[in-house]
């Protein structure tokens, strides 16, 4: 086109005006990774489904808010709500603006500890946890509450083993489960009282199969294993006071390395009322048995320790290597009781009697201490 003159003559130029009218956005966008069925709208976002809680990110600037019940936007997580009932759509947003809208929902459930009770513990009893950290969908961790399945474990609390609960994850409302989450947890029913309680040393070895706690994992194929010669010790918790009347080692033959690393000198102590010391409840000498089992009389703590102070045979590498340490309540059963009539002594007069009684003998159960056998004998009647 030639530009005129107001008398028609041709003349040039270098631009020409245009008139130009700005067109306002009407509606909003959703992004195509949005929920299924989320629906653009004018300032909202429709289709969404009554009774759900959801996640609204603004694609241009990353920052997310959460659905309140009346269908507007919280930043404040803790305020999140599901849609209210008959809401179906998101209001108060910008028009032009997309946004992404997520459901929550149960990413993952975490693993609950096994729990190791002693043989004995009755059903009601067992103290079952009563909630689990959940994992959203927005990598949020929650607690939910769990109803357990009582019945599905079938637990004897007298028969040593493993009971599995299954439970049902009570989720927040508006959170949704598609996968069908849901958690369990294992009861680990147990006459050794040391089983997986919480352990410390004064020293051990950094390799996993080596660290304190694996000398109270029920396995001889691992071990706590200390890093340095002289005194060691072995400290457990367990959690409350248990009677003690029985205690086992399991050395290092026991785990089939040399027998020559099997514990010379170890003692069992129990931490004093005010805890401030330890006192020894027992010891032991000159041991080379792959097994120290051995009765004490009854004692009650929740505080004990093996202090070892000579860890090997002589000459091998002095560092302790304790397998397995046990705790038992009941004493190992007594060697039968002897009957033994007509026995004859010699009194301080030489004077030879025949006496009936009963002869009791009394044996440590570890082969290394045999030579310690006593015995006892009960008179039938008094003598002068």
């Amino acid at each position: 086109m030639v530009a005129k003159n107001a008398i028609g003559e041709a003349v040039s130029s270098n631009y020409a005006k245009i008139g130009v009218t700005d067109v306002m956005p009407t509606a909003v966008k959703v992004s195509n990774d949005s929920v299924t069925g989320a629906t653009a709208g004018d300032a909202k976002i429709t289709g969404l489904i009554s009774g759900r809680a959801y996640k609204i990110t603004d694609n241009s600037t990353g920052i997310s808010e959460y659905t309140k019940a009346d269908g507007t936007l919280t930043a404040d997580v803790s305020q999140e709500s599901a849609l209210g009932e008959g809401i179906t759509e998101i209001t108060g947003l910008t028009n032009g603006t997309t946004y992404k809208v997520e459901e929550i929902k149960v990413n993952s459930v975490a693993q609950l500890n096994d729990i190791t009770v002693v043989n004995g513990t009755q059903l009601d009893s067992l103290e079952l946890p009563n909630k689990v950290s959940i994992t959203l969908s927005e990598n949020r961790v929650i607690d939910a509450g769990i109803t357990w399945d009582i019945a599905s474990a079938n637990y004897y609390g007298d028969i040593d083993g493993t009971y599995t609960f299954n439970g049902t994850i009570a989720l927040p409302i508006g959170v949704i489960n598609p996968s069908n989450f849901n958690t369990k947890v294992n009861v680990i029913v147990s006459k050794n009282i040391t089983l997986n309680k919480t352990a410390t040393a004064n020293s051990w070895n950094l390799q996993v199969e080596e660290a304190p706690s694996k000398a109270f994992d029920g396995y001889t194929n691992t071990k706590w294993c200390s890093t340095k010669p002289g005194d060691n010790w072995l400290e457990l918790d367990l959690g409350k006071s248990y009677e003690i009347g029985r205690w086992v080692v399991k050395h290092a033959h026991a785990g089939n390395e040399p027998a020559t690393w099997n514990t010379s000198d170890f003692k069992l102590q129990k931490r004093s009322d005010d805890g401030l010391s330890w006192i020894d409840v027992d010891s032991v000498t000159g041991n080379t048995a792959d097994i120290t089992d051995r009765n004490v009389n009854p004692f009650t703590a929740r505080y004990v320790r093996l202090y070892v102070t000579n860890p090997v045979q002589p000459g091998e590498w002095a560092v302790a290597r304790i397998d397995e340490f046990e705790l038992y309540k009941d004493q190992n059963p007594t060697v039968p009781t002897v009957k033994v009539s007509n026995l004859a002594f010699t009194d301080t007069d030489n004077d030879s009697r025949q006496i009936g009684g009963t002869l009791t003998w009394n044996a440590p159960t570890d082969e290394s201490n045999m030579q310690f056998m006593h015995q006892q004998m009960e008179l039938q009647k008094e003598y002068k």
